[in-house]
């Protein structure tokens, strides 16, 4: 089996004593439809696809060796199998609202067969109503990708990846463990999201709202910067109870301190956590937050924006003699690009999306700087301190290089 992130695709081949079958699969953005694509060949060559039912419950019996049976009483019925016209429905009611629907149609093609699957959900204290409306969900959608075609949605999910996966970018050569794990979450990152909701993708858990803590940074002074340096510290010095955030938010906090070394170093310690899938098994099961999390890490080392100020290569780590990045968001609306080879600062473009005042520390300390926007013409800055700032406009593009 191999998921080929460029095309968003998971394919494989299953040998058998009788012939061989090869298969893909996706997920299609338009129709949030799963498009399987089956080709058998020798003794094979009339295999399909299906969906199997499965009782909707939680998997921790399994996982705790619990026979589900045994709480049958307290757990939602087990799945209804149906079928309408061409298309097959697994449907789920839970015990007391709601219900999923899992709806399924096989298309025959020359020398190949196509599942094209979609699930519907619905909530409703009448869990038939609920059955009903996630079922006419669930078929619509399967129909509308049916229409379309598997060679028409396997052309537009492609082009929706390759355009995603281009949008933004990063090359660490030192260390291809950390380049490789990156474009991986932002592959999960790529899979989770979707055009058509407003909802975000929570990984931070309470930390995106006000938790009555106090917030400190460095830019606060040396007692502030000493108190941060030794409660992280003291937080990685502790035996026991430490999980994969403890890595993840460990290396972004040495970063924020400036400590690049030092963050890498924590974050290190993550890897023998991480499964082959680069999953991470916390609490009885898989959980993605810890492996996303890991994501703003890497980014923190590469690029900061806090405060009001955007800091580019703020904690380059000793080993990563070469970095780039390119259209990293920051706050402001801003998207950076920059490279940094043995130390020295090269390629500083910012592209400003809502035309706000850019706050840029100084790439360069002890040296002066030079903002041309996208007609060669040099823009007017104001120093204070490390920082530079100048105005920006709607879709400006702007370069920054030391003075010579």
């Amino acid at each position: 089996m191999r998921l080929h992130l460029w095309d968003g695709e998971a394919s494989g081949t299953i040998t058998t004593q009788t012939g061989k079958i090869l298969w893909s699969a996706f997920c299609e953005r338009t129709h949030n439809v799963f498009v399987v694509t089956v080709q058998g060949s020798g003794g094979e060559q009339d295999a399909t696809a299906r969906v199997r039912e499965e009782w909707g419950i939680t998997p921790c019996f399994y996982l705790n060796q619990k026979d589900p049976e045994t709480y049958a009483a307290e757990l939602p019925p087990k799945p209804e199998i149906s079928r309408l016209g061409e298309i097959n429905l697994v449907t789920q009611k839970m015990k007391t609202d709601g219900a999923h629907v899992v709806a399924s149609q096989c298309v025959r093609e020359p020398g190949q067969t196509r599942l094209f699957v979609a699930i519907g959900t619905a909530a409703a204290a009448d869990v038939n109503l609920a059955a009903a409306n996630a079922a006419k969900d669930a078929m619509s959608r399967v129909q509308a990708a049916v229409a379309k075609g598997g060679v028409a949605l396997t052309i537009s999910h492609r082009n929706w990846w390759h355009a995603y996966l281009q949008s933004s970018y990063l090359e660490i050569p030192d260390d291809p463990y950390w380049q490789k794990y990156w474009w991986r979450q932002i592959y999960k990152f790529g899979s989770a999201s979707s055009e058509s909701s407003d909802n975000i993708i929570d990984t931070q858990g309470p930390w995106l709202w006000d938790s009555g803590y106090h917030i400190l940074t460095p830019e606060q002074g040396d007692q502030k910067r000493e108190l941060i340096t030794r409660s992280v510290n003291r937080w990685q010095d502790l035996k026991g109870g430490h999980a994969g955030y403890t890595y993840t938010g460990g290396c972004a906090m040495y970063a924020t301190l400036a400590e690049g070394e030092r963050a890498l170093e924590t974050l290190d310690h993550l890897k023998p956590l991480i499964k082959p899938n680069t999953m991470y098994w916390e609490g009885g099961g898989e959980v993605v937050e810890t492996p996303l999390s890991a994501v703003e890490s890497i980014d923190y080392l590469l690029l900061q924006s806090w405060g009001g100020v955007i800091r580019i290569f703020p904690a380059p780590p000793q080993r990563w003699k070469e970095m780039t990045f390119d259209n990293f968001r920051t706050e402001g609306a801003f998207l950076v690009s920059a490279a940094m080879r043995n130390g020295m600062v090269s390629g500083v473009k910012i592209h400003s999306e809502a035309g706000k005042t850019c706050v840029l520390q100084n790439p360069w300390p002890g040296r002066e700087l030079t903002v041309t926007d996208g007609f060669g013409q040099t823009v007017k800055t104001m120093r204070a301190g490390k920082n530079f700032t100048f105005a920006t406009a709607t879709g400006g593009v702007y370069f920054v290089n030391p003075n010579e």
